[in-house]
């Protein structure tokens, strides 16, 4: 298991604490990922999209997204569903990658 500590969005320490998430991971492909309490993407940027043609990427939140969030986010090739993290409602409950990053504090 590992901690992270949490970062204001959008400043140094927030870039540094994803890119230190993301380091070990060389790779995503074919992996199937899901990311809960993923706010309006934040993290998605740093993480290798190598995943893109061979796996899945998953994101939910409690909060609603703007139309331009959502836009933001399906472009990626990332599908949001509101959801809370103590319920998952999941079709297929199998997943390669679990991402939670800045969420269990709250």
């Amino acid at each position: 298991m590992e901690a992270n500590i949490t970062a204001i969005e959008n400043t140094i320490f927030s870039k540094v604490l994803h890119k230190s998430i993301e380091r070990k991971y060389k790779s995503n492909y074919g992996l199937k990922i899901l990311e809960v309490g993923s706010h309006h993407g934040e993290h998605i940027k740093y993480v290798k999209n190598d995943w893109v043609d061979s796996g899945s990427y998953m994101a939910t939140d409690l909060l609603d997204l703007s139309k331009k969030q959502n836009e933001n986010i399906s472009n990626l090739g990332v599908n949001f569903e509101k959801q809370n993290v103590e319920n998952l409602k999941l079709e297929d409950e199998r997943f390669d990658r679990v991402i939670s990053t800045c969420l269990f504090h709250h």
